[in-house]
Parts: C-alpha cells; sequence; structure tokens
C-alpha cells in the first residue's frame, strides 16, 4: 500500500515537473537561468515551442530591464524584449515564472520573471494591439509598450503648498503674446568734476565820435550883429512913441 502510494506521489511530481518551468542552473550578474517548457508558451514577439531555453539580462550595468530569450547553446536569439519592475512581498527560493491564464487551447503568457532570493522582478512589455487582446482574453491589465512610452515623457507633478495635495501640472490656457522689443539703453554720461568756464567778458561799447564841425565862427558874429541891430531899432521905436 506504501510502495502505491510512493508510485503515485512519484507520477503527481512528474506530472507538475512536465507542466510548469523549472530551472536548471542561474547565473549572479546577468541572471542567466535555463529554463525547461513542456507546452507552448508565448513571450513578447514570439512564442517560444516545449523546449530548454535560456533567460539572461543583457545590456549595460546602469540598464537592468532587457531580457533576452536564446537556445541552450546560446548561439540564436529568440526574443529581447524589454521589462519593467515588478514586487512581490516574498522573494521566492527558486526561480518563479509567472503567467496570464488563456483560454484553453492557447499558448501560455508569459508574464513576470522573478530571480531566486529577489522580490523585485521583471514584468514583461508586450505591443499594444498584442496587450490588448490577452487583457481581453484575461480580465488582467497588460503592460504595454504605449503605456510605458506615456509613462515615461508624462510631465512630473506640481505640488500644491496650499492644500498639500499633488496634482498634475496645469496647461497654460493664455493665449500667447508676442514679447515687446526691450528698449535701447541710452548712453549715459557719467558726471564729471569740471569747473564751468568763466563768464564772456563785457563788450564795452566805443565812444561817440566827435561830430565835425560844419561852421566857423564868423556865421555867428553876424548872428549876433542882426540881434543887436534889432535890440536897437526895438528901444529907438519904444522911445518914439513915448
Amino acid at each position: 500500500m506504501n510502495k502505491r502510494h510512493l508510485a503515485i506521489a512519484i507520477l503527481c511530481a512528474g506530472v507538475l515537473t512536465a507542466t510548469f518551468p523549472t530551472t536548471a542552473h542561474a547565473g549572479l550578474w546577468d541572471k542567466k537561468t535555463v529554463v525547461k517548457f513542456s507546452q507552448a508558451v508565448e513571450v513578447p514577439g514570439t512564442v517560444l515551442q516545449p523546449g530548454k531555453y535560456v533567460m539572461k539580462i543583457v545590456g549595460s550595468p546602469s540598464e537592468r530591464n532587457v531580457v533576452q530569450f536564446t537556445n541552450e547553446r546560446e548561439n540564436h536569439v529568440y526574443a529581447t524584449t524589454i521589462t519593467i519592475s515588478a514586487e512581490r512581498m516574498q522573494p521566492p527560493d527558486k526561480t518563479l515564472l509567472t503567467f496570464y491564464e488563456m483560454p484553453q487551447g492557447q499558448p501560455e503568457v508569459l508574464k513576470a520573471w522573478y530571480y531566486p532570493g529577489e522580490n523585485i522582478g521583471r514584468e514583461f512589455i508586450y505591443p499594444r494591439d498584442r496587450a490588448l487582446l490577452i487583457s481581453a482574453a484575461t480580465s488582467q491589465p497588460v503592460a504595454n509598450s504605449e503605456a510605458t512610452t506615456q509613462a515615461q515623457v508624462e510631465p512630473p507633478p506640481f505640488v500644491n503648498e496650499d492644500r498639500g495635495a499633488v496634482a498634475p501640472a496645469p496647461e497654460s490656457t493664455a493665449p500667447e503674446v508676442a514679447a515687446a522689443p526691450e528698449p535701447k539703453e541710452e548712453p549715459v554720461v557719467i558726471a564729471q568734476n569740471t569747473p564751468p568756464p568763466p563768464p564772456p567778458a563785457p563788450i564795452s561799447e566805443p565812444a561817440p565820435a566827435e561830430l565835425p564841425k560844419t561852421a566857423g565862427e564868423l556865421p555867428l558874429a553876424g548872428l549876433i550883429g542882426v540881434l543887436s541891430l534889432a535890440v536897437a531899432a526895438g528901444m529907438k521905436t519904444l522911445k518914439a512913441s513915448r
């Protein structure tokens, strides 16, 4: 009876191993991981058929969001995709892959990858059109390339100091006004400590020139003689009348 139960347990373990991916070995820096899929699995850009594959992070040390899928020999690349951070409460003891539950008959869709001992994993980003179809089939939100691009270019929020709330920065609705040309600066005259010039000297008027003499003393003597005669005649007339 115990042997029968042991055989059933071994059979169940084999079914679980065939159903879910298993980790063969893993790297450290690039987190290289060998996984075995027992059924077709969709990753961004392609569908991986049952078999062994290598998952690893590629790119520079500062860019740790690109994951590549290759064959076991790593001489053929099946897909290179962008990921975003995904967090879980408890870090897994071994490699953990999560999937979107697709309807029966469709390949499972890979959702996220968690490296052993880490609670921050990588969620895979799908093209927008494919993400909408997966979301409609599973009733789950699916990270897509368009949403990620919009999130990267979205303007940062501003803080309302009066209410202490964080809100998106409002768009300016004021009409654009052409800037007036800046007035040209007039040259500045710097005052100098220079004494004023002396006032001009007054212009002296020239003395009137002496009038030229127009007559001699002879006419004057004649005028005096005539007056004397007139006075004498008047005296005679006065005496005669007495």
